[in-house]
């Protein structure tokens, strides 16, 4: 979820602004934690709307403000607080280059509140792969995605490993390269960047050839080596005929602030060959629904996030068999040494 973080110089400028930022607040983001006193945001709102640029803003909206100059403060102290909101982003009023750092270290959107960027998270890109051809890969069409900041991934797509064996990679190489494409070139060395993939170790009578715990292990050391800083992988399997499987269909990649889908499948490619004739497209959470009739992507990150949130909290009440859970290569396991699930740790399911 989208927590709005904001200095009052900040709120001011964007009540100001004629664009997107402005239309944002009054259509999709309700409530926004401002650095001021419960005093000083009273005193806004005993203000008539023609004094108050933030006023005439929050009543269009409906905009709830909350006093978080607290909060705001151990941002400030402790930089690493702000990974308590995965999806945040944050006007703040302090120097330009802490707020570099905080993006940089913590992959989340921070600016100096005089910086604002009117623009962010506006972009987005299609592309058409024909079966065959050898324009595109992974690479080549998440590059635009490294511009934004990042802390988290998670991916879903049950048949991801529908082919593999202990010889054949296809799933294994396409989920390497999405997530090499995807994880920045730094992050925070006291703390771990998420990877969360959802796939399902059985689909009716077909089991996958990959045993869970060997895949758990082998996938997190492959993944943990493609960067030098910490990468905490979970990977999670919902079999067939359990509850939530239905909603693991579709193929979904999401990051704090992306939502990335495919047509078909996420074995979309060998090396810069595409497997199958696919649209791919990839949104930022607001390059849609702003200034036209369409919905916000973030309205379907949400949902995503949402849904993963109730397989969290189902498979951890019911320790049902059907579910599987490994963190780091660890598979928690009961009385019978069945692998068992455990709650979802990555951040962006966590704290949601």
């Amino acid at each position: 979820m989208i927590h709005l973080f904001v200095s009052l110089e900040a709120l001011t400028n964007i009540s100001l602004m004629d664009g997107r930022w402005n239309k944002i607040l009054r259509t999709e983001i309700k409530q926004v934690n401002v650095d001021a006193s419960e005093n000083e945001l009273a005193e806004i709102l005993s203000m008539d709307a023609s004094e108050s640029p933030i006023l005439n803003l929050i009543q269009q909206g409906d905009i709830e403000l909350i006093s978080s100059s607290n909060t705001i403060a151990e941002f400030k102290q402790d930089h690493s607080k702000v990974l308590n909101y995965p999806s945040g982003i944050f006007f703040l009023d302090i120097p330009k280059e802490d707020a570099a750092e905080i993006q940089r270290n913590y992959g989340v959107i921070c600016k100096n509140d005089q910086e604002i960027d009117d623009k962010e998270l506006s972009n987005c890109r299609e592309i058409s792969c024909i079966e065959g051809d050898l324009d595109h890969c992974w690479e080549e069409f998440l590059s635009g995605i490294k511009k934004v900041p990042t802390n988290s991934i998670v991916i879903a797509d049950r048949y991801l490993f529908a082919n593999d064996d202990e010889n054949k990679r296809e799933g294994r190489n396409n989920l390497l390269d999405i997530v090499n494409s995807i994880l920045p070139p730094c992050f925070s060395s006291d703390d771990s960047y998420h990877v969360l993939l959802i796939y399902s170790q059985e689909n009716g009578k077909k089991q996958c050839k990959l045993k869970f715990n060997k895949l758990a292990k082998e996938l997190t050391r492959d993944i943990q080596c493609l960067r030098t800083y910490k990468i905490d992988f979970e990977l999670v399997s919902v079999s067939e005929n359990q509850r939530y499987y239905e909603g693991t269909h579709n193929r979904r990649i999401i990051t704090n602030y992306h939502l990335i889908r495919t047509e078909h499948k996420l074995n979309a490619f060998a090396a810069n060959k595409s497997l199958c004739s696919q649209v791919l497209n990839w949104d930022e959470l607001f390059s849609k629904g702003v200034a036209d009739g369409s919905d916000t992507p973030y309205k379907t990150h949400k949902m995503l996030v949402n849904f993963l949130g109730k397989v969290s909290d189902y498979g951890t009440s019911c320790n049902t068999s059907g579910y599987c859970y490994s963190l780091n290569q660890v598979c928690p396991k009961d009385e019978n040494n069945k692998i068992i699930f455990s709650k979802i740790q990555n951040r962006l399911i966590a704290n949601q």
